[in-house]
């Protein structure tokens, strides 16, 4: 029972992987490097998220802006 669904797992995995190459290609990338994307493992990946999330204590979080101008609806 267990083999019907890792076959199924490993058929659904090989044609979600078809289609991100597909659509990685339309949006310019080479056949190469959408497979290569693929490749990359996320948890290789060093970023500091803190130091992403912590803003400066001089700066604002959110910096006072003039409202755009209302723009009238249809109707």
């Amino acid at each position: 029972m267990l083999s019907i669904f890792r076959r199924k797992l490993d058929k659904m995995a090989k044609s979600l992987r078809k289609k991100i190459l597909a659509a990685l290609e339309r949006r310019g990338m080479s056949r190469r490097q959408a497979q290569e994307a693929l490749e990359v493992d996320v948890r290789d990946l060093r970023v500091n998220i803190l130091n992403r999330l912590v803003q400066e204590t001089a700066s604002t979080a959110f910096p006072e802006k003039k409202a755009a101008p209302a723009t009238e609806g249809p109707g």
